[in-house]
C-alpha cells in the first residue's frame, strides 16, 4: 500500500504495525514537540545510540554523500535493524526520488529510521517524522550539517545526539565493533 505523508497522514496512522507497506517521511515546516538538549533517552533509543559503530557511521556517510552533503533537497535514508548477535545493523537505502521526502517499505524488524534533511531545512525531525516514530514506536534520527538529532517516541522529546558533522566520524561512535 502506498502512503503519502502530509495530506494523507491519517491513512498512514491507521495502518498495521507489521507487514510490508510503504511509509513516507517528509520534511515540512512547523513546530516540533518539545526539544531538549541532552535529555535522557528511552531504553530503545539509548540502546541504538550506544550501539552505533564505525559500520553504522559508514552507512550514514553513504546517505549524506548521496544527497551531495545535504545540498540537493533530496533525502538519504538508513534503516536500522537489530542483528542476530544483539548489535545493530544499519543499511543505507540511498537517495529518494522525491524532494524533501522518502517513501520506503516498512517491515516489523526496523528498529530505527535515520534520514537526512537538506541544509536549507530545519535540522530536527519534522512533524511527519514524529508521527511516523509515534505510530511505529521507533526513534527517528535526522542527519544534518548542524548535527544529528533524534525524536524518541518513548520520551516524546527531540534531542541532539552529535553536534555539527561529528556523526560522520567513526571515532565518535562505539569502538567495540570494527567496520
Amino acid at each position: 500500500m502506498n502512503v503519502t505523508t502530509g495530506l494523507l497522514l491519517t491513512l498512514a496512522m491507521s495502518l498495521p504495525t507489521s507487514g510490508m507497506f510503504n511509509v513516507g517521511l517528509a520534511h515540512e515546516g512547523g513546530k516540533a514537540r518539545q526539544s531538549t538538549k541532552g535529555s535522557r533517552y528511552g531504553e530503545k533509543t539509548a540502546f541504538i545510540i550506544s550501539s552505533i559503530d564505525a559500520a553504522a557511521a559508514l552507512e550514514f556517510q553513504k546517505a549524506w554523500h548521496a544527497t551531495r552533503n545535504g545540498s540537493d533537497g533530496f533525502e538519504g535514508l538508513v534503516l536500522v535493524y537489530k542483528a542476530e548477535d544483539g548489535s545493530i545493523s544499519a543499511r543505507s537505502k540511498g537517495k529518494s526520488d522525491e524532494q524533501h521526502r522518502f517513501t520506503f517499505g516498512w517491515t516489523a524488524d526496523i528498529i530505527a529510521v535515520v534520514h537526512t534533511h537538506a541544509n536549507a531545512d530545519k535540522p530536527t525531525p519534522s512533524e511527519v517524522d514524529l508521527k511516523v516514530a509515534d505510530r511505529f514506536r521507533v526513534p527517528v534520527f535526522t542527519l544534518t550539517r548542524r548535527g544529528m538529532f533524534v525524536y524518541d517516541p518513548e520520551t516524546r522529546k527531540i534531542s541532539i545526539v552529535q553536534n555539527g558533522l561529528d556523526w560522520l566520524r567513526s571515532s565518535k561512535w562505539n569502538p567495540r565493533r570494527a567496520s
